[in-house]
């Protein structure tokens, strides 16, 4: 499953907590270098405003000083000229009247701009009773008439415009020596404030370059990480020998694994697949898919499995869900069908010990008062000549000979078999047993199918035990089959030239599932006149080979006993 990286990878557990404490570090620092960039630019804005309005305001004070000159021009015109109002000249007059408004309106505009400057605010009220003080001077002058232009008390009004006018430049003065102050302070706090937000923009450059650097460097290494596991898990995914596959939570199969195709999905094809159809027992199916529709996990459940060829497969199953988003599951099947196998044969030589030193002791305590009663009744039909016994003596004599024959067949079922190895020819092997179930098979006609790979090695094993070993097998076949069109069949080839593969199969009634799990088992058996023993033979001879038995059996639609003898 293809791996991706997301923007969360700081926060993964397996980056170095140095490099993690790194990173989370300066991205902190880059924070509060933002927030500490964004007051110091926000500062040099207010103090260059401030420095603006400074400008500002001494522009007004200028404009006020000028419009107070203004009054002055029109003023000394007014007086140069006395005879303006003879010759109907009042454009000084006009000129003083405007200066006159003008110097309001400007200091109007100063006083605005210096609202939050109290200091100037004291001067101002000062200034204003000057300007008002010299305004009622100037407007005294201009309506006095020529003859008494030089009246003493106009020369004392002159005086007192002089003052005035002196007095105001001396407040001009002082209100623009407090705006320059004012304006050189603000020039140097300003130029403070430029200077610490270049120092923070340097600072937050740095820090965000070392950062994209370190999270590039982290990021690749991360995605080279991520790279190498996911070659890896790909490796142990498509290597492993258990049976893997991805899923969703309906069973539809995502990506499977060499593997599993191998194993149980030997026909390739571009449909969909789903791992519902490989469930031997769909009821355990229904259960699994309900189970991971709840988002549950699944671990250590023994199932069976069934390729598309038919095989089945005993795996110990664990799904665990992988993305709980996309409800993905990953299946793992481990194949223990080996191993269960094994196991069963390993039973079964442990039951044919167990059997077998019970039997032993058996026949040594049935056969001798077996063998008395014998000699007994020898006695007896020699001593009565009655012939209304004779049936008796006939029933005793058919039974005891038959429960010493059970005891001979018992012994030799679980007696450890020593083999005497020879070089077999195989299909000679097969034609003998043929040779001795003939009877049986034209008895029933029955046809026969041989599929004997023509180049078969020589088998190395115990040719009379092999003949009891396969007879038993074909006989208990051709039992099974009707008395008409019953079909049998025999194929046989070798395997990676080390084993001998034999399947023996038959159109009979078939056997049901515990038929099947029981059918090698001694004295099990569901014929009327069967002992359960010629199976356990069976069995004995094969595993004593070093082989393998099997059988696959479907009631109603026939059975196949699959057989493996090493070469060797």
């Amino acid at each position: 499953m293809k791996l991706a990286p997301k923007i969360g990878f700081l926060l993964n557990p397996s980056m170095p907590g140095k490099l993690k404490t790194g990173v989370i570090m300066a991205l902190i620092i880059l924070v509060v270098t933002c927030f500490v960039g964004y007051y110091s630019f926000q500062k040099t804005i207010d103090n260059v405003q401030l420095v603006k309005h400074t400008y500002q305001v001494k522009l007004k004070v200028e404009e006020l000083n000028s419009a107070m000159k203004d009054v002055n021009r029109a003023l000394s015109g007014i007086l140069l000229r006395t005879d303006l109002v003879k010759h109907n000249d009042f454009s000084f007059y006009t000129m003083y009247r405007e200066a006159k408004q003008n110097v309001l309106s400007k200091y109007n505009d100063v006083k605005a701009v210096t609202l939050d400057n109290t200091r100037q605010q004291k001067l101002l009220v000062t200034l204003f009773s000057i300007i008002d003080t010299r305004f009622k001077c100037t407007d005294s002058i201009t309506v006095l008439s020529e003859s008494k232009i030089k009246d003493s008390s106009y020369i004392a009004t002159l005086d007192r415009g002089k003052i005035l006018m002196n007095e105001f430049d001396t407040v001009i003065t002082a209100v623009r020596n407090n705006e320059n102050d004012l304006l050189y302070t603000r020039n140097e706090i300003s130029d403070d404030s430029i200077k610490q937000s270049k120092a923070v923009i340097v600072i937050f450059m740095v820090v965000a370059l070392t950062i994209i650097i370190v999270c590039f460097y982290l990021l690749f290494r991360s995605l080279n990480i991520i790279q190498e596991n996911e070659r890896l898990y790909r490796a142990i995914f498509e290597n492993s020998h258990d049976l893997k596959c991805l899923c969703n939570n309906d069973l539809s199969i995502i990506e499977v694994n060499p593997q599993f195709v191998h194993i149980l999905q030997s026909k390739k094809t571009e449909e969909q697949l789903y791992l519902y159809n490989f469930f031997e027992n769909k009821e355990d199916a229904e259960w699994v898919k309900s189970v991971m529709l709840k988002g549950k996990n699944i671990k250590q459940k023994q199932l069976t499995f069934i390729s598309d060829n038919g095989r089945k497969y005993r795996c110990i199953t664990n799904f665990i869900i992988i993305d709980d988003k996309k409800k993905i599951y990953s299946v793992i099947l481990t194949d223990i069908t080996e191993q269960l196998r094994l196991q069963e044969e390993k039973e079964a030589m442990e039951n044919f010990a167990n059997i077998g030193r019970v039997s032993r002791m058996l026949a040594h305590e049935v056969r001798n008062p077996l063998t008395n009663i014998n000699l007994a009744l020898e006695g007896l039909e020699e001593e009565n000549g009655n012939e209304n016994l004779k049936p008796y003596f006939d029933i005793i004599d058919r039974n005891s000979t038959r429960i010493s024959k059970l005891i001979t067949e018992l012994l030799n079922s679980t007696r450890p078999n020593v083999l005497e190895y020879d070089d077999i020819n195989f299909n000679d092997l097969i034609e003998e047993i043929f040779v001795l179930a003939k009877d049986r098979i034209n008895l029933k006609n029955i046809s026969i199918t041989k599929h004997i790979a023509g180049d078969l090695p020589p088998l190395k094993g115990d040719k009379e035990k092999l003949i009891i070993a396969f007879l038993n097998i074909i006989i208990n076949a051709i039992e099974a089959m009707p008395k008409e069109d019953g079909r049998l069949f025999i194929e046989a080839f070798v395997i990676g030239d080390k084993l001998i593969h034999v399947n023996i199969g038959d159109n009979g009634i078939g056997m049901d599932a515990e038929t099947v799990a029981n059918i090698f088992k001694t004295f099990f058996t569901k014929k009327q006149a069967g002992t359960g023993l010629g199976l356990t033979t069976t069995q004995n001879i094969i595993l004593t080979h070093k082989g393998k038995i099997g059988v696959n059996s479907t009631l109603g639609k026939g059975t196949v006993f699959t057989i493996q003898l090493p070469l060797q």
